[in-house]
């Protein structure tokens, strides 16, 4: 029963998007293509409550804050396939992303850093109707390519600075839907003389807002991804081995009333071994908590998350990075 209800709501916001529902042209702003990218990224990211704009690193940093690419030292490649609600609802989320520096350098800004990304998501069993009844099932699917770069500018006290530009594809029967958009990120992170280390940073996210075109054969129709900002801060304390993060995400033009908060923390028991908590919601209309655990061996690290459900049961997410 959990499924039929899951495949119903997931079904009538794809549909919808691509003008199947009331009419091409009805669907509301941030329905449909690249909307799915915002229920997280990967274990490391959903177990810290997505509190992860000024925490900037690992394989999603290009997504969280590209400025972050800016003191990557090595090669990173990570990556996550999971099906959220179960293997039997049919919904599956995927990535993979590949980040590194450049070792480009000037005199008025450090070396480059650079990260390709690919995060791709799949809706089966779309239930179908028609003035006869049942017309059998679907598949839809949307991606995101993101293209990322991120620096340090030692004449602003090196403040990091970066971007990325995303093309996106989706499409549902004959319907197809292509779209650009890009972010705009900042971090800052000062040093204190007892190791304490903060971290402020910003991620202008769709800048603009991105329009998704869907084209099929009952017309064209344009959904739209709200351009948000996502704020963060984050401290790490007692060499390293605790870390406390937050961030609020508002979107451009919208009320104090519709913020989204997220804290996250972090305590590493010994160097391969780190416990998580997070905590994602809304003021005054609940939110949800998460917990996780990371195990660093060598170059290969791998993030476990654990986010309880509301309606369609828990998730269980894994995600790993090697690190060259």
């Amino acid at each position: 029963m959990r499924r039929v209800a899951l495949v119903v709501v997931l079904g009538c916001l794809v549909c919808h998007a691509v003008g199947l529902g009331s009419g091409a042209g009805s669907a509301p702003p941030g329905i449909g293509a690249g909307l799915f990218a915002q229920r997280g990224l990967d274990a490391y990211a959903m177990s810290l409550g997505e509190a992860l704009v000024a925490v900037a690193r690992g394989s999603a940093t290009s997504y969280y804050n590209p400025a972050g690419l800016s003191s990557m030292a090595d090669l990173q490649v990570g990556g996550l396939y999971c099906a959220p609600y179960g293997r039997d609802f049919g919904v599956s989320h995927q990535y993979i992303s590949v980040s590194g520096p450049l070792g480009v350098q000037t005199a008025s800004r450090d070396g480059l850093g650079v990260g390709i990304t690919w995060i791709g998501s799949t809706i089966g069993d779309i239930a179908l109707w028609d003035d006869q009844g049942s017309a059998g099932v679907a598949e839809a699917s949307s991606s995101i390519w993101m293209a990322s770069v991120g620096t340090s500018i030692p004449a602003l006290g090196d403040l990091c600075i970066g971007a990325s530009l995303k093309y996106h594809t989706a499409r549902l029967l004959e319907g197809r839907a292509v779209g650009v958009g890009f972010d705009l990120s900042l971090l800052k992170s000062f040093e204190f003389s007892d190791g304490t280390r903060i971290a402020v940073g910003l991620n202008s996210m769709d800048v603009g807002q991105t329009h998704i075109r869907w084209e099929s054969v009952s017309g064209t129709t344009d959904n739209v991804i709200p351009w948000t900002h996502k704020f963060g801060v984050a401290v790490e304390a007692l060499d390293q081995r605790l870390l406390l993060a937050c961030g609020v995400d508002l979107e451009a033009g919208g009320s104090l009333s519709e913020l989204a908060l997220h804290f996250g923390v972090e305590i590493r028991v010994v160097d391969a071994l780190a416990l998580r908590a997070g905590w994602t919601g809304k003021p005054g209309s609940g939110g949800n908590f998460a917990a996780g655990v990371g195990v660093h061996v060598d170059h290969l690290a791998i993030d476990y998350a654990y986010v309880p459900g509301k309606v369609f049961g828990d998730t269980h997410i894994f995600s790993a990075t090697i690190t060259f």
